[in-house]
């Protein structure tokens, strides 16, 4: 058995394949995300203002993320880059009014976020029933969203605490994930340049 195909017995969701993103993605943005939930969770105090920086930051930096995916890689199906689009432009938007209006209110914070983590949810989970390529990866992602949000929106009017506890909690978990995930997909990179033969040129998207 060569190590691809090692990899992909221990890995069978991030078989090669045209819907995968580029590895450095996922990771990029899973380390935002632990990032800016480990500071509002740790920094004394939260505030608004808190809510609006780190987590308007970490939501531009996703939907740019999202944009790269949709429109950088060529071997991506229609319907991939089309979710990929729409999910890069309503995390932008959110990321913004954080950011513009950080003081607004807790209310404000909690419908954008709350709002975010479903819609972003829904799209996940359609994404991983349509697409068996990091199918697990996808649906923990929008299973998490989903629930995420149903807990902001339930109660729109929760404290700045509960608030911060609820999304810090989430990006750290959504985070870990999308580290998982792109650490896999570069192994599996590694793994076929490895066992392909010397001068063969691997599809584009899996470029280290």
């Amino acid at each position: 058995m060569s190590t691809a195909t090692g990899a992909r017995a221990l890995e069978p969701d991030l078989a090669d394949g045209p819907d995968l993103p580029p590895w450095w993605i996922p990771v990029v943005v899973g380390a935002l995300a632990v990032v800016a939930g480990i500071l509002a969770l740790v920094w004394p105090g939260p505030t608004l203002l808190l809510i609006g920086i780190c987590f308007g930051l970490y939501l531009i930096f996703a939907g740019v993320g999202n944009l790269v995916t949709a429109f950088a890689e060529r071997g991506l199906s229609t319907f991939l880059r089309v979710v990929e689009t729409v999910l890069g432009i309503i995390t932008l938007l959110a990321g913004l009014i954080l950011l513009v209006r950080p003081g607004a209110s807790v209310l404000t914070a909690a419908y954008v976020l709350g709002f975010w983590f479903l819609l972003a949810g829904c799209l996940q989970v359609a994404r991983g029933v349509a697409i068996r390529e990091s199918r697990a990866f996808n649906l923990a992602f929008g299973l998490l969203g989903i629930v995420a949000g149903a807990l902001i929106l339930a109660q729109p009017g929760i404290g700045v605490v509960t608030l911060v506890w609820i999304v810090g909690i989430a990006f750290i978990v959504r985070g870990a994930i999308a580290l998982v995930l792109g650490l896999g997909l570069r192994r599996l990179e590694r793994a076929d340049r490895d066992a392909a033969p010397p001068g063969t040129v691997r599809a584009a998207g899996g470029a280290a």
